[in-house]
This record gives structure tokens, C-alpha cells and sequence, in this order.
């Protein structure tokens, strides 16, 4: 029954009041030369590949990211050249990315022009003719699907433990209680990495629900992190609980 089917909605541990749900974060290793990958159709600018080599550690470390540039320094081709980097490695499949419908196209056409070898086992999970099995899904290097679409499909998506989890706009998850924010916050990946040049747009309660996604029990619940940085305003401490996850030039 396809309203019953609509209700069924991933039960999550929410870290609101307590934390319930810590990720273990932080293997020490060194900071090693990650090569850019050759079947990169580009030739990057400085910050992108140290932003690159920043992915490709956190990845090894363990430990999830926020890519937080500014407009226009490239996010998305320094994920696309991560992405090549994971295949090299044969650690990108299964890979999921959100994002919001609009972009979906514009991904397609980057990942075509910068990493065309990407595009063979690339899936675009959106529409009515769309896949209704985990397993085939999960037959694909890459799927992109819109938040809105990951909403819907939860149960089916929530079923494949991903390699690695991207947003792309991430500030679409910075409402904690959105039945959107809990969907993105119960899928299965190995590394997770939110993209977003406004990580803070109205309260700091929006950098705690990408965070927790990010890695979660990081800045401990939200009741503690309101206690311990919002409400007493104490921004540098925060930066400095960030920083391990935290990139923004």
C-alpha cells in the first residue's frame, strides 16, 4: 500500500538531547603524497590540490570532512579528482551523492568534461523509471539523487553501506528535525563529506546538523553544543573543535 509504503521512515539516534550515535574518529597516520590522479582532464589550481590531498586524508584517517570554499574555488572538481583517486584505490563503489535536483545536470557534465572515465558506471537515481533495487543500485560506482529523492527512497538507499556519502549543498540538511536532515543522517557510508559555501546561514544549531552528518557526536548533542558554544558565544572554541573536519578558503 503505497501511503503506508510513504510513511515508513528510517528511525535514526538523533544526538538531540543525549549523544547516542558517535562515530570513532581520528586513526593517526602521517599526512602522505597523494598523486593527482592522471585521468584527471584538468590541471588544478594550488588550493585544489592541497583541498584534494586534505579529502584523501581524511578518507584514510577515518574521519569525515566539510568542504566549506567559497563560491567559485572549485569544490566540485576537487571531489570529482578525489573520486578518480578512490577508484584508483577501488574504494568508490558504490559512492552516493546529494545534491539538489537542479545540480544534478551540471555534476554530469563536470564529471564528463574533468573524469570521463567515471562515466560508464554512473547512475542518476531520480524519476518514476527509477530503480527499485539495493542491489542493482549498489552495482554502480556512482549515484547521484536529489535530497528530495533520498527522502522518498530511504529504505531502499539506507539498505547499501556506501563507500563514500557527498552533499553538495549541504546547507538543504542544516534543519536538525527535517525529515530531509534525519534521511541523509541514516544512510550507511564509510566516509562522509558535505560541500557548502554558507555552512552557517541563520544559527549555529545549522553547522551542528551538517556536523552531525559530517561526523557524528563530533560537538557532542545539540543540547550540549547549544550550551557550549552558542549560547555563551564562544566561536574561536568552536572553530577549534571543527578544525579536524573543517576546510574553508
Amino acid at each position: 500500500d503505497e501511503s503506508l509504503k510513504r510513511q515508513c521512515i528510517l528511525e535514526i539516534k538523533d544526538n538531540e538531547e543525549q549523544l547516542e550515535y558517535k562515530s570513532d574518529s581520528v586513526k593517526n597516520s602521517t599526512f602522505h603524497h597523494y598523486p593527482v590522479p592522471s585521468e584527471l582532464q584538468a590541471t588544478l589550481f594550488d588550493h585544489q590540490v592541497e583541498g584534494f590531498r586534505w579529502l584523501c586524508y581524511l578518507e584514510e584517517q577515518g574521519r569525515g570532512g566539510l568542504l566549506a570554499d567559497d563560491m567559485g574555488l572549485g569544490k566540485t572538481i576537487q571531489v570529482i579528482t578525489f573520486l578518480l583517486h578512490q577508484k584508483a584505490h577501488n574504494k568508490l563503489k558504490p559512492t552516493l551523492i546529494v545534491l539538489p535536483i537542479a545540480l544534478i545536470e551540471n555534476w554530469v557534465e563536470e564529471i564528463r568534461k574533468f573524469a570521463p572515465s567515471l562515466m560508464n558506471r554512473l547512475y542518476v537515481h531520480k524519476g518514476s523509471g527509477r530503480l527499485k533495487s539495493s542491489d542493482l543500485i549498489s552495482q554502480f560506482d556512482i549515484i547521484l539523487t536529489s535530497y528530495d529523492t533520498l527522502k522518498m527512497d530511504q529504505l531502499l538507499l539506507g539498505k547499501i553501506k556506501f563507500q563514500s556519502i557527498i552533499c553538495d549543498e549541504a546547507q538543504n540538511i542544516k534543519s536538525h528535525s527535517s525529515q530531509r536532515s534525519r534521511a541523509i543522517r541514516a544512510m550507511q557510508g564509510n566516509f562522509r563529506l558535505a560541500m557548502t559555501g554558507t555552512p552557517v546561514e541563520n544559527s549555529l544549531d545549522e553547522l551542528w546538523a551538517i556536523m552531525d552528518f559530517v561526523q557524528p557526536g563530533a560537538l557532542g548533542s545539540l543540547k550540549e553544543f547549544r550550551a557550549r558554544y552558542a549560547d555563551s558565544k564562544n566561536y574561536d572554541e568552536l572553530l577549534k573543535a571543527i578544525q579536524p573536519y573543517y576546510l574553508r578558503r
